[in-house]
């Protein structure tokens, strides 16, 4: 939450977020709902008033102290497809990793799997076009290590979040080699 606000307040978000019922911040609507601190993405589709995010509160059960609302930020591209890209921070070099694209607006793991989709995700891993823009996110963050995603709309960077201690994973899909022991 802390690092959602700082980036808004930098410049570098255009959205922002704020506790639960914490009504000093206004927000523009449609909001949705995330827990605090975890990395499983919105708990609920963007809600249209306060009376709709008070019953998605209770429909959860989660502590409202654990609950954040944040805007939601329009990321759809220009072909039609929302994308979600990650990178890691390890030993000073920002290493991306995948780019997921989906026709949802929550796209962790991407349903299509099309060859311009490999050939695009292989683009950003060898050219690493957004690394200053990393770079300057985990600075703000004050992290030597962890994994961001992010969009990019209207050529703008869009951070979704920092994550302070990923999995990293990797399938022998990715390393056949490994499957040969």
């Amino acid at each position: 939450l802390a690092l959602l606000q700082a980036l808004h307040s930098l410049g570098v978000d255009p959205y922002t977020a704020r506790a639960l019922g914490d009504v000093s911040r206004p927000l523009r609507p449609p909001p949705f709902i995330r827990c605090i601190n975890d990395h499983e993405g919105p708990r609920t589709m963007p809600l249209r008033d306060a009376s709709a995010v008070a019953l998605q509160v209770i429909m959860l059960g989660f502590p409202p102290s654990s609950l954040m609302e944040v805007e939601y930020c329009h990321t759809l591209g220009a072909d039609g497809f929302y994308r979600k890209y990650g990178a890691f921070l390890a030993g000073g070099r920002v290493l991306p990793r995948h780019v997921v694209v989906g026709k949802g607006w929550i796209s962790k793991f991407g349903e299509l799997h099309e060859p311009w989709i490999t050939q695009e995700c292989e683009r950003y891993v060898e050219t690493n076009p957004h690394e200053a823009e990393i770079r300057r996110v985990f600075e703000i963050a004050k992290l030597e290590y962890g994994r961001i995603d992010y969009a990019i709309a209207k050529d703008r960077m869009i951070v979704w979040e920092v994550n302070s201690n990923p999995l990293v994973m990797f399938s022998l899909a990715d390393h056949p080699e490994e499957g040969d022991a």
